[in-house]
């Protein structure tokens, strides 16, 4: 089989996947390659730490974020290899990686009921994701609402919750 040909199509169909909800079409689509593939992609390895984070299989995505996030900081040496402006793209992408990785973990965090933890890593994703990314945007916000809202802080929680509705309002996502 032609896998990395394989994995570039899978790979440009996901987020639309995931905006239809079809998480256990993303996970099937996976769970066709071989892992080792899936490892070796950053991109892959957040695709399969969403499945389990929406799938609540809570202990498998850790393993999976650690791998991406290992791939992201090896692409950041690759990128001082490239011209300026070739090397902007990749590290743009490189932090959106990284923001993406954290929103996941501020999910699962929050989905153990951990909510310090989710909010620190909602804080730690927000300077790393692109200011036109409404659905991991909306998420850090929706986080920090449940953070706050733990913690008995009703008017940060009531902000948060505000700013969720008002990213997902003015955004053309299909959430």
């Amino acid at each position: 089989p032609d896998y990395p040909r394989a994995i570039a199509l899978i790979d440009r169909s996901l987020e639309a996947l995931m905006a239809q909800g079809a998480i256990a079409t993303i996970a099937r689509r996976l769970a066709a390659l071989p892992p080792a593939y899936v490892q070796a992609s950053a991109s892959l390895c957040i695709w399969q730490a969403w499945c389990h984070a929406l799938t609540y299989q809570l202990d498998a995505v850790g393993p999976f974020v650690d791998q991406a996030e290992a791939r992201l900081h090896g692409a950041e040496a690759y990128a001082a290899t490239l011209p300026p402006a070739e090397a902007e793209v990749v590290r743009l992408s490189i932090a959106a990686g990284l923001g993406q990785s954290a929103v996941i973990r501020a999910q699962v965090a929050g989905q153990r009921g951990n909510y310090v933890a989710a909010a620190h890593w909602a804080r730690t994703a927000l300077p790393h994701l692109p200011p036109n990314e409404p659905r991991m945007r909306s998420l850090v916000a929706l986080t920090l609402g449940q953070a706050h809202q733990a913690a008995g802080d009703a008017p940060a929680a009531d902000q948060s919750y505000l700013e969720a509705a008002q990213i997902i309002a003015a955004s053309e996502h299909p959430f």
